[in-house]
């Protein structure tokens, strides 16, 4: 039998679950990088040459309208020679900007909260294509704490109360792309199949190139009458009372997908 709607709501409850676990796995470290700090509350159009002072991980910064502008460099071992390379500062703002040798390189922010996370949808900023051994990289962050915003009703109450942050270095890391690949087509199939009517045949649309288990993901299990072994090298499903589909595999992988009805 195809799942029924609690079914198709448990399993997508399991899909984005395993979508946590990924997103989780899409960076990995390697390294870490520490930086000093220049504080101001002064808004600057050029990275300050000096006055920085050396932080320690745990220690609090930042204030309300406050800029930290962080200082570090980073060599590259011959290990992460070849590899891209990406900053995941672990460091706190409401937003910030990244600068690579002196260039604008990327932006971090906090504003939005990502889903499971601790973090804003800006987080990890790439800081080389190629790295090459023994390169020293020069970072610098500017990074702003906020200050209070009134919002636009009158009993609207500060999304932000507290403007200091507590500084903990950076992390180097690399990107896993399957994995991100994998993350990305699961949360738009999942989404998807959450906000289309339950009666609309996109929310389970198998596409050649799928493999068995992705279909199952979409479809569910053919039924047993028509399909009694799921080795069998097509799978029919009844999707409306005048749609029936044939699915076709070559090995573990769909070849063709047919609506048997339009055959006939």
């Amino acid at each position: 039998m195809m799942l029924n709607q609690p079914q198709i709501n448990k399993l997508l409850g399991k899909i984005s679950r395993f979508e946590q676990t990924l997103y989780n796995r899409i960076f990995e470290k390697v390294g870490e990088v520490d930086f000093s700090l220049f504080e101001t509350s002064e808004w600057l159009t050029e990275i300050p040459q000096n006055g920085y002072m050396p932080m320690a991980r745990g220690a609090r910064w930042g204030g309300e309208g406050h800029y930290g502008w962080f200082s570090a460099a980073y060599t590259v071992p011959a290990a992460l020679a070849g590899k891209r390379l990406f900053l995941m500062p672990k460091i706190g703002c409401y937003e910030g900007l990244l600068f690579v040798d002196g260039k604008a390189y990327g932006t971090f922010a906090n504003k939005i909260q990502v889903q499971y996370t601790d973090h804003g949808n800006h987080y990890c900023d790439m800081i080389a294509d190629r790295a090459a051994a023994g390169q020293t990289l020069k970072l610098v962050l500017e990074l702003y704490c906020g200050h209070e915003n009134p919002g636009n009703h009158p009993f609207s109450k500060p999304q932000i109360t507290d403007f200091t942050y507590v500084y903990n270095g950076a992390d180097i890391c690399v990107k896993n792309e399957e994995i991100q690949d994998l993350y990305f087509d699961l949360l738009a199939v999942r989404q998807l199949a959450e906000v289309l009517p339950q009666g609309d045949f996109r929310r389970g649309e198998a596409v050649p190139g799928m493999n068995r288990q992705e279909v199952i993901f979409a479809y569910g299990p053919p039924p047993s009458c028509r399909t009694p072994n799921l080795r069998n090298e097509s799978w029919l499903y009844w999707i409306t009372p005048t749609q029936t589909v044939r699915v076709v595999f070559r090995g573990d992988t769909i070849r063709n997908i047919f609506n048997i009805n339009k055959q006939r």
